[in-house]
């Protein structure tokens, strides 16, 4: 276990106090409303899945219902209840366990001897796709985390997974490499074990506080359908337009072929179960990057979890090329501006009009930036799996 210098003391110190300085004046403008309205519904007893109306001068005063599984929009509710519906005050609480999460990683990473430990405080990609912005991706991470560190006692790991899925569901590529760790009957008895545990915590709420199944299950349909985010299927907005949500390819639901993919390659992973040790890092890396970023519709917080994974499989962060690029998306993608909102409420107004003459050319420029991410983070995927299969070796830290 590494030991935290005064030097990084400092820096660590100057960082959370910058980061816990900028609280209220940034957020995501419309993931901002889209909380707001779920946990101003939730509060009021309604379906966090519903949306609702928000009247603002950046975004349309219909929003959309959240989009992450219900322990976050319950969280929400509560913020909503003790920032007494303020939208400034909702925006500082919503973010208090976002850097907790950050901060526990970090020290989880220390812990383990890895290199750079305190990147998920310092970079500011990271620090702008999960504290500047406010989405529970780090939370879901770090909970995730502990699952996969907790296997060797599978009721803990199985419960930590199901709360984490139920946070946001990011760590499903996680689930059947750790079943396959466990050898086929126990693998099995474990992947029914954290079905039935997130099933009953997604349920509870619907079946106890009255809120309909339809929107969820309708939005799952539209969700297999849209493409675009850091995926370079972003190219169809260059052609079809573009929008918040990313484009909805309605002839071939590629999402499906998603699904089948990766179930097929989960499938494959417990019939060659147990899984040796030596295997259990690389294969976390592979089925993670399999679960996120074969999805057609990726969004830039996701890869938080990929980094984390990379992280773990090659002792050192991501290099400065992966996040440079990603961030690149991000700012071509008006991601990085739109965290402005709270103190530039007409950002995308003003952006548009500064931007539309050569939006084209800002598509395509973006297109160059996810597809060459796509190309180095897989480029370095490819890298842990080769070395694996020329000289087995267990990164046990």
């Amino acid at each position: 276990m590494r030991r935290i210098t005064a030097d990084n003391r400092v820096t660590l110190f100057a960082a959370l106090i910058l980061q816990v300085l900028a609280f209220p004046f940034t957020s995501h403008g419309y993931d901002l409303l889209v909380a707001y309205v779920a946990g101003k519904n939730v509060a009021e007893g309604k379906s966090p899945y519903d949306g609702g109306i928000f009247h603002n001068p950046s975004y349309p005063s219909h929003v959309q219902g959240i989009g992450e599984t219900p322990i976050w929009p319950l969280f929400l509710g509560a913020v909503h209840y003790a920032s007494g519906g303020d939208i400034f005050v909702f925006n500082i609480f919503m973010k208090v366990p976002v850097i907790l999460a950050n901060v526990f990683l970090s020290l989880l990473l220390l812990k383990r001897g890895l290199g750079n430990p305190f990147f998920y405080l310092t970079n500011p990609l990271i620090v702008a796709i999960s504290v500047l912005w406010g989405k529970p991706d780090s939370l879901a991470t770090v909970i995730a985390l502990l699952a996969l560190f907790s296997r060797v006692r599978p009721a803990i790991s199985a419960i930590l997974f199901s709360i984490s899925l139920n946070i946001k569901p990011l760590a499903l590529g996680l689930v059947p490499v750790v079943a396959a760790s466990l050898g086929p009957k126990r693998g099995i008895l474990y992947l029914l074990l954290t079905v039935l545990l997130s099933l009953s915590i997604f349920l509870a709420p619907f079946l106890l506080m009255g809120w309909s199944l339809d929107t969820p299950l309708g939005g799952a349909t539209s969700w297999l359908r849209q493409v675009g985010g850091v995926s370079p299927l972003n190219i169809l907005e260059y052609f079809y337009g573009w929008s918040y949500g990313g484009y909805r390819l309605d002839t071939i639901p590629l999402g499906i072929v998603w699904l089948i993919v990766f179930s097929a390659a989960s499938i494959l992973l417990l019939i060659k179960a147990p899984l040796h040790e030596d295997r259990l890092w690389s294969l976390s890396l592979a089925y993670s990057s399999l679960f996120i970023l074969g999805r057609p519709h990726v969004s830039e917080q996701n890869i938080i979890m990929l980094f984390v994974m990379l992280h773990l499989a090659t002792g050192k962060p991501a290099g400065r090329v992966l996040w440079l690029t990603l961030l690149a998306y991000s700012i071509l993608n008006f991601s990085i501006p739109q965290l402005l909102y709270p103190v530039w409420p007409n950002v995308t107004v003003d952006l548009y009009n500064a931007t539309w003459l050569f939006d084209g050319y800002r598509l395509l420029a973006r297109f160059a930036a996810s597809t060459a991410f796509y190309f180095y983070y897989i480029r370095e995927v490819y890298g842990v799996m080769r070395v694996e299969a020329n000289s087995p070796r267990s990164f046990s830290y």
